[in-house]
């Protein structure tokens, strides 16, 4: 019965309002508290450039718009903010807002306790050190459970002939299907099945492996329109997203290729505002891994003109037109744009070829508003390793790479390939696999 239900009161830290300032309205009819020093941090931060100035404005209009102390939903559940400034319930003076949220948490639960109401008290956190601290304060915590998933690790796979790859999804897979001058099967929907044979080389440059070869095809295909490429680094998901890009372009198949990634710096003076010089110089160091990708990608061009010898003749013959071009001129001519993340917003992006490198670094949120972005006829490749995570408060299932393979497996635009063998070097596939 609704009158035996526990009611569940959630403390929230200002991590959690940052990482979605929606999550006010993700714990059903229960009570969610907002320590006075959460308002204080989000005032602090609603003026700061990007991803956090944003959500800080918009955890502060939800806040707003509930009002204190008023109902959440249309059934129980309210919005209270907590004021213990200069209260301790920790040992020692409190220096940081991390102890005051604790002891925020303290309090609550000894009032509730003075007044005999069986309730449970949780303090949702995406630090780990605060949840650590609470635990040991005898408060209940939990992360941020809301977008966290990991199925992904069921799928991306390759999978060996004659083994059933239906799975109940209905995006795009690929199975090995090597009969009558064919190498893959195509499987998408129900059980929509399309033979595909092996691709051509690439302005002289070969896949390595059936999951590069894979990739190749759904980067190729025209009814897929949004691609994920997972893998640790040395697997080739970049470049391959690069080079298809730049196949495809030149097919005239889209009118440029955009290539962004999240600029994730170790510390404030890192970022792209506090380096010195141009827009240009500051970009040099956090465009370069891209940018040597492209420069190999040419080498090949240039290599297969001398050789006189014809580029993939998939819908077109003749000569590359990168063979006679460099990085700077096509960057000068816009066929290939590579601009931070921060420049996407705000855009519409239409026929573009749209390749999103490190995705593992943007929040689901952040994941949604770049994903709305693109218009008719764009194509979306993300790429990213989802064990290696830069970002402060995001892991390995609470990412945005991770949660839009979550919402995409059911989508027949879609395929996700996770690639795993490392190719760069027998030391960096070592080094990948021992450190």
């Amino acid at each position: 019965m609704e009158e035996d239900r526990i009611i569940k009161n959630y403390i929230l830290d200002t991590n959690v309002l940052i990482h979605d300032p929606d999550s006010l309205f993700s714990f059903e009819n229960n009570n969610v508290y907002i320590p006075f020093i959460v308002i204080q941090e989000l005032d602090g931060l609603k003026k700061e450039e990007g991803e956090v100035g944003r959500n800080a404005r918009e955890a502060i209009r939800n806040i707003d718009s509930i009002g204190i102390d008023n109902k959440i939903t249309e059934e129980k559940g309210f919005l209270l903010i907590i004021n213990v400034e200069g209260i301790n319930k920790l040992k020692g003076d409190i220096k940081k807002n991390d102890d005051i949220i604790i002891s925020s948490a303290i309090i609550l639960k000894e009032d509730l306790k003075k007044k005999s109401i069986n309730q449970e008290i949780i303090l949702i956190s995406k630090d780990q050190a605060v949840r650590i601290k609470a635990e040991i304060h005898k408060v209940e915590t939990e992360d941020y459970k809301k977008d966290k998933t990991d199925r992904f690790e069921n799928y991306g796979i390759i999978f060996p002939e004659n083994e059933d790859y239906t799975n109940g999804i209905r995006s795009v897979r690929y199975q090995i299907d090597e009969k009558d001058g064919f190498a893959y099967k195509k499987i998408w929907g129900e059980n929509e099945k399309q033979l595909l044979r092996k691709v051509k080389p690439i302005y002289g440059i070969f896949p390595k492996n059936m999951e590069q070869e894979c990739s190749m095809l759904a980067l190729m295909d025209k009814s897929i329109d949004i691609v994920a490429l997972t893998g640790k680094a040395g697997t080739g998901k970049t470049f391959i997203a690069i080079l298809l890009a730049m196949l495809e372009r030149e097919l005239n198949n889209y009118e440029q290729i955009i290539i962004t990634r999240p600029n994730i710096p170790i510390n404030r003076s890192y970022e792209l505002g506090f380096k010195p010089g141009d827009t240009g110089e500051k970009m040099q160091e956090w465009t370069e891994p891209i940018i040597d990708n492209i420069k190999i990608i040419l080498r090949y061009c240039l290599k297969r003109k001398k050789e006189n010898t014809q580029v993939n003749k998939r819908n077109f013959s003749g000569k590359s037109i990168y063979s006679t071009k460099k990085f700077e001129g096509l960057i000068k001519e816009e066929l290939i744009i590579v601009q931070p993340l921060e420049s996407i917003r705000g855009r519409s992006l239409s026929n573009k070829f749209f390749i999103i490198d490190e995705a593992q670094n943007l929040t689901p949120k952040d994941m949604k508003t770049i994903i709305t972005r693109c218009g008719e006829g764009t194509k979306v490749v993300l790429t990213g390793d989802l064990d290696q995570i830069d970002s402060r408060f995001l892991d390995k299932t609470s990412n945005g790479l991770a949660y839009l393979i979550d919402k995409f497996l059911d989508e027949e635009n879609f395929c996700f390939i996770n690639l795993t063998e490392i190719l760069r070097s027998k030391l960096a596939n070592q080094a990948a696999n021992l450190l």
